[in-house]
């Protein structure tokens, strides 16, 4: 259980850096970004994967257009 905790940390804190680079601007390579997390990559990938989704069921056309600020303090528990 402590493996996964730590998982979700990361996940948690690679959300974020990942949010804050779309809030600057700077559109992400996903394959680039995930492997700056080699560790937790497959859960990485499912949940930039749930942030598309969710701006698909928002009406945006890509991530960017995801409402950031309200999202972004939303991944912290």
């Amino acid at each position: 259980m402590i493996a996964r905790i730590s998982t979700d940390e990361t996940v948690t804190a690679a959300i974020e850096h990942y949010l804050l680079r779309l809030e600057q601007g700077n559109v992400p390579d996903k394959e680039a970004f995930l492997s700056e997390y080699p560790d937790c990559a497959l859960d990485l990938r499912e949940a930039i994967k749930d942030l598309d989704f969710a701006d698909s069921v928002l009406g945006g056309s890509s991530a960017t257009s995801i409402p950031l600020r309200p999202l972004r303090h939303a991944v912290r528990p």
